[in-house]
């Protein structure tokens, strides 16, 4: 009996986290939401800070981007160099000489992120901070999107949208199964937000209040999840503006996907343990968010694991019971299609739904070995800079071509 509780209860941590509890929200911040006041006349000012590490592929476009933003407020635009040793350094002083209220500052030494972002809003002047990627592009009409939530007091903070493209045909398996998951993600983000804040964030498209700015730790953390859960434990409230739209040109690999995840497991693990308090019961909805929609998925591998492990024992100890052989049967099936979606993946021949499946086994994976490398410590503050898609930029392009002439 003992194994079937088991069974049932592992079952039951699976299925909620990435089925019942996006519904759950769906269903009650239909009737129960608590809209904010907004107003699309709100124009605070608005600090831009990036920081970048060896972007010379997409830099370019990034500053392209939000050179051409539209926002009748004020706006600067802080760059933090740390320590790049490719041409982003050239790029960023050609684009700072031409454009004023781009401000650069160039750390020589290497220290990760966190420290220079640190430093930078330590230079911020305006009302708000909009912290951006440099592989994201923004949408002309981003800031003044995120502006118009800041009209209610009870708001921190807003999340904003991103979108995924990239080449047909270019990492194609990875880049759809991440697009249906974003488009799922960013449903419960808007239905969280209803209901209370969400505590799902890109880390490349969000902005907070200046005031509400606390230094981050320099340690291995996620800066985004650690400003947001700030907000929300000051009392204030982090938002999702779906209108507001950051894109994303897909360039990593299935093994620096999965290497990414991983990595946001064990740094989210060690965000949430700064803020034990939200976890509590007595947080109300935020902890509820928080145990769903990050920690029951993280440890959802060992469930499943436990599953399947419990599943073997009862298989070879209670063959009699009528219950045994059915479920045996059922996760057999599952583990053909899972085999069917890799053998069709390694094919460069995917089937949407079997992709999906795929991807969800392997995002799985990758959590669980986050998780791990959480507990026996083995985070680095550092980490190997993903693949990026070079594009085309006018500005780019001028810089190469003078540097050429210039040798």
């Amino acid at each position: 009996m003992l194994d079937l509780i088991i069974i049932v209860g592992c079952s039951l941590l699976v299925v909620y986290a990435y089925v019942l509890y996006p519904f759950l929200m769906r269903f009650w911040s239909t009737g129960h939401g608590s809209p904010w006041q907004q107003n699309a006349l709100m124009r605070p000012s608005i600090s831009v800070i990036l920081a970048v590490y060896n972007e010379e592929d997409v830099i370019a476009q990034c500053l392209d981007a939000l050179l051409q933003l539209d926002y009748s407020g004020t706006y600067e635009i802080l760059v933090g160099s740390d320590g790049s040793s490719d041409g982003t350094g050239k790029l960023l002083r050609s684009y700072s000489s031409l454009h004023p209220h781009i401000k650069l500052f160039e750390f020589q030494t290497r220290r990760g992120k966190i420290p220079v972002v640190n430093d930078l809003v330590a230079r911020a002047q305006s009302d708000l901070l909009f912290f951006t990627d440099a592989d994201v592009t923004l949408d002309p009409h981003c800031l003044e999107r995120h502006a118009t939530h800041y009209a209610d007091s009870s708001v921190g903070g807003v999340a904003g949208n991103l979108l995924l493209s990239g080449e047909e045909g270019i990492r194609a398996e990875p880049l759809g199964s991440e697009q249906y998951y974003m488009s799922v993600e960013n449903r419960l983000r808007m239905d969280e937000a209803m209901l209370h804040s969400t505590v799902g964030i890109f880390g490349g498209h969000y902005s907070i209040r200046r005031t509400l700015w606390k230094q981050l730790p320099n340690k291995p953390i996620c800066d985004e999840l650690y400003i947001a859960l700030n907000i929300i434990q000051s009392g204030n409230r982090m938002v999702f503006e779906h209108r507001a739209v950051a894109r994303e040109y897909f360039g990593r690999t299935m093994v620096e996907e999965f290497q990414r995840k991983a990595r946001f497991a064990a740094r989210g693990l060690a965000t949430l343990a700064l803020f034990p308090s939200l976890l509590s019961p007595r947080s109300g909805w935020a902890s509820i968010m928080l145990w769903s929609h990050k920690l029951f998925r993280w440890f959802a591998p060992f469930a499943i694991a436990v599953l399947l492990g419990t599943t073997v024992f009862a298989l070879w100890h209670h063959t009699r019971q009528a219950w045994v052989i059915p479920l045996a049967s059922l996760e057999a099936l599952g583990l053909m299609v899972l085999a069917a979606g890799s053998l069709f993946s390694i094919s460069k021949r995917p089937i949407p739904l079997l992709s999906h499946i795929n991807w969800f086994a392997i995002m799985n994976v990758a959590f669980g070995i986050g998780v791990l490398r959480f507990f026996l410590r083995r985070e680095r503050f550092f980490w190997t800079q993903t693949t990026r898609l070079s594009v085309t930029s006018p500005m780019k392009e001028a810089v190469i071509s003078e540097e050429a002439i210039r040798s």
